[in-house]
């Protein structure tokens, strides 16, 4: 399959990490089935056992397993040092798949996916990250700011929210989730 003037499809590898469903997991799966294929190839990385592995719901993304991350806060020194094992181990895992599977872009469904997309950068590749929710803490923020190459906002509430804490106004978009209407009836 060729793109515009006769170029390959962009590969884009989406991240998520969790198996639990909600929001963010329905907006990326209705924008994995709706992707133009002559202009995205989409690779989706995933914990296995979600919804997200069921054939055929990510329309036509290459599907690989991800070790699921949930981050805890707190201060506790075994806590501080199983978050940054599990940080590390996503991180490798992510710019391994990055290379193995010939991504071109990373787009991060989460600020944990964002930190470990950001973590292990031997994968050289600009790292989008999708902006779906207010409740993430100011050292998150601070630390990606710098880090993730643009920012989607998934309102302007959230664009405000990235704007405040100094992301730069070039590299945030708005961009609304996606719904499909025929999935209404």
């Amino acid at each position: 399959m060729s793109g515009p003037m006769g170029t390959s499809p962009l590969r884009v590898l989406y991240v998520h990490h969790t198996t639990m469903y909600g929001g963010a997991e329905g907006s990326l799966l209705c924008l994995l089935r709706h992707l133009p294929p002559d202009l995205v190839s989409p690779i989706l990385a995933c914990p296995p056992g979600g919804l997200l592995n069921q054939p055929g719901i990510a329309g036509s993304a290459e599907v690989y397993p991800l070790e699921p991350w949930q981050p805890r806060f707190s201060l506790t020194p075994w806590s501080v040092k199983g978050q940054m094992c599990r940080l590390t181990a996503m991180a490798g895992a992510i710019a391994g798949l990055a290379k193995r599977t010939g991504a071109q872009l990373i787009h991060a469904n989460s600020w944990p996916c964002a930190m470990s997309a950001v973590s292990d950068r031997s994968h050289r590749l600009p790292v989008l990250w999708h902006v779906r929710d207010l409740q993430i803490r100011s050292p998150v923020t601070w630390w990606l700011r710098s880090r993730c190459s643009a920012e989607i906002a998934i309102s302007r509430v959230v664009e405000r929210f990235l704007l405040e804490r100094g992301f730069s106004p070039d590299r945030v978009s708005v961009v609304y989730n996606g719904i499909d209407a025929t999935e209404l009836r």
